[in-house]
């Protein structure tokens, strides 16, 4: 049984807590993530889910005939550290979308509401 404590010492002991905890309760599993070299389609869709966010961006064209340009988009960004796994998300879309990055962050767009309505929409339905 664990016993919370609220003393300062018992504090500074929580991380040690909550690690051996992770260490018997949630054990995880590299085929969580990838199976056979590809990412697992539960993984992705949590992760989009957790870190994506959809958008519609709306901006003054001069070209288009209403004057305004409508884009449906799916963003994912993330600390740099993780730019291959951006490149798995982008492979596991069939190459669709592109990915920019800095310093700091790395970002996965798919941009149109054909590639989201025939790729992203039945995964997230699916999974």
């Amino acid at each position: 049984m664990l016993k919370i404590c609220t003393n300062y010492t018992n504090y500074l002991l929580l991380p040690k807590i909550v690690t051996a905890l992770r260490k018997k309760y949630i054990p995880c599993s590299a085929t969580l993530i990838k199976d056979n070299g590809k990412l697992n389609p539960w993984f992705v869709t949590g992760f989009v889910d957790g870190e994506g966010c959809f958008n519609i961006w709306i901006a003054k064209s001069k070209s288009n005939l209403i004057g305004w340009q409508v884009q449906a988009r799916l963003i994912i960004e993330v600390h740099a550290k993780d730019l291959d796994l951006l490149k798995d998300i982008q492979a596991f879309f069939g190459g669709k979308g592109t990915i920019t990055f800095n310093r700091k962050a790395a970002r996965y767009s798919m941009v149109g509401l054909n590639d989201l309505n025939n790729i992203v929409i039945p995964c997230s339905a699916t999974f």
